[in-house]
């Protein structure tokens, strides 16, 4: 068996081990992480929610189109 066909076989077969200390994990769905922020959204204050806008905006992980998408930016410019 060649090299990229162990890989093959070592990706799809493998399973990865989702406990720590006999408690199970497992990701949270799209639909759960969109609950979570909708509560966290709904619990934070008028103040709260400036802070954690400008926190977004200073971001230096989240990419600078992913920001304009959120705030409704159009990234296009004309070119003269």
């Amino acid at each position: 068996m060649n090299f990229s066909k162990q890989i093959d076989a070592y990706v799809t077969g493998h399973v990865i081990d989702r406990t720590y200390r006999g408690v199970d994990f497992r990701d949270l769905t799209d639909e759960e992480i969109e609950d979570n922020a909708q509560a966290e959204l709904d619990r934070l204050s008028k103040d709260e929610m400036y802070d954690l806008l400008e926190d977004l905006i200073y971001d230096e992980k989240l990419a600078a189109n992913v920001k304009a998408r959120i705030f409704g930016i159009d990234t296009e410019v004309e070119i003269r």
